[in-house]
């Protein structure tokens, strides 16, 4: 497939144009290497065997999976309901508002993702 190019410039300034050019080809040549790895990378995150979650903390902070997640940080599901009823009464919702419960909701939200449990009833609730 042949493609057409067209080089625009400022008229009558043929360096600008050599310029412009030079950017355009250098940002083709990007987007050309960046679509042809795309689709081949792997996951951070295998999704194949699930983690059963020993902690017993109630709340945790969100933190974006790099890696395989470590048991010892991620909470059972008898843990993860005792966190959302916590969440739901005013008196046990951790300081910082709704932006602080919302992190907690995301947080459950990946132990049980993380535990394949994000198909089940707590799921639904959270």
């Amino acid at each position: 497939m042949v493609q057409t190019v067209m080089r625009l410039g400022h008229e009558g300034d043929p360096t600008a144009s050599k310029v412009e050019c030079h950017r355009r080809d250098a940002r083709r040549e990007r987007f050309d290497s960046t679509q042809a790895t795309k689709g081949t990378a792997q996951p951070l995150v295998s999704n194949s065997a699930a983690v059963v979650g020993t902690s017993n903390a109630l709340f945790r902070p969100f933190l974006r999976l790099r890696s395989a997640p470590d048991p010892a940080a991620v909470r059972p599901e008898e843990v993860l309901k005792a966190s959302l009823s916590a969440l739901l009464k005013e008196s046990t919702q951790p300081s910082g508002g709704w932006g602080a419960v919302r992190e907690q909701l995301w947080s459950i939200r990946q132990d049980l993702l993380v535990q394949h449990l994000h198909r089940s009833k707590l799921a639904s609730e959270v």
